[in-house]
């Protein structure tokens, strides 16, 4: 009979919902200004090159740029 290991879980913490491990993952949204893009350029590279999260950039530009 195989020893079948046991699926380790992520638990949400806004549900206390239950998930898989490596089926889900955080997503990061961040948000700045005109002028944060030398800031996300910085973030990004300190970074580790796997973090397990998802990054979504947002940069809100002068409606004349």
């Amino acid at each position: 009979m195989k020893n079948k290991q046991k699926q380790p879980f992520l638990k949400s913490v806004e549900t206390g919902d239950q998930y898989p491990a490596g089926k889900v993952f955080p997503v990061v949204g961040i948000g700045a200004s005109a002028g944060g893009l030398e800031a996300f350029c910085d973030l990004l590279a300190a970074l580790p090159e796997n973090t397990g999260m998802a990054f979504v950039l947002v940069q809100h530009l002068a409606p004349n740029h």
